[in-house]
């Protein structure tokens, strides 16, 4: 068999399996209050809720058994298959251990307390209410599991910006100057932020930055260089509350 005919088997044994995943997440969808209706084909991530642990696993096909041999399983296959060509000693041996793991398998996982009817905390909450927050969390998980992952590049960035908001505001106090060269801030930026991120990351938060707040932040190409200015009276958690309004929009 050829690699490509390999390949080709193993694309086709993947779209399989998503395909059946994918029918059992749209039967979970069917499920929800209210039900969710999603196309398959415009889905790019499952609902957080649906427990891919939980689906039901292929049901295999019967393989024919070998008629020349026939193997055991367990010590009391063996047990049953040498019982009497044996000496006692070793019988004995089997039949403890053919008891141990019968006593294993008869082991069940402890049964998971069925937790309180939820609805007993939402008395006293009207239906329209209840209709109304349920729709609400619908509409965000549809939003969630169609994502574009332009648009999901897009929101990581966007929540970077309050942590690059505080760290520039920092420097220019400490710099005490009216600009800083932009490669100056993007080490620093770099060398601050809490989590690791790439020059050519930082760069594009600089970009987006001089984009979502245009009237603080500023970048300018000059003969010297490519310089940032920033409005230093302008307060940082009204500029951290825009671009968490924005995030959530």
């Amino acid at each position: 068999m050829s690699p490509t005919c390999l390949l080709d088997r193993r694309k086709l044994f993947h779209h399989l399996l998503l395909s059946l995943v994918m029918q059992h997440h749209q039967a979970y969808l069917s499920t929800l209050s209210p039900p969710v209706t999603v196309p398959s084909s415009a889905i790019t991530r499952w609902h957080p809720k649906f427990s891919l642990d939980d689906v039901p696993p292929v049901s295999p096909a019967a393989l024919p058994e070998c008629p020349l041999k026939k193997g055991s399983s367990s010590a009391q296959d063996v047990l049953d298959n040498v019982k009497g060509r044996l000496n006692e000693r070793v019988e004995k041996a089997l039949q403890g251990l053919a008891q141990k793991q019968q006593g294993q398998q008869q082991v069940g996982v402890s049964a998971v307390p069925s937790n309180a009817d939820p609805t007993a905390r939402l008395k006293g909450v009207s239906e329209d209410l209840l209709a109304r927050i349920r729709a609400r969390e619908a509409f965000k998980l549809v939003q969630e599991m169609t994502i574009r992952p332009e648009d999901e590049k897009e929101r990581t960035r966007l929540s970077h910006l309050p942590e690059l908001i505080r760290i520039t505001r920092s420097l220019f106090l400490a710099e005490q100057k009216a600009a800083i060269s932009k490669n100056v801030l993007v080490q620093k930026v770099k060398e601050s932020f809490s989590s690791i991120l790439a020059v050519s990351e930082v760069e594009e938060l600089v970009e987006l930055a001089s984009k979502v707040l245009p009237d603080w932040f500023r970048v300018l190409v000059i003969q010297r260089g490519t310089l940032v200015k920033i409005v230093k009276e302008k307060d940082v958690n009204a500029l951290v509350d825009r671009v968490t309004k924005k995030l959530a929009a």
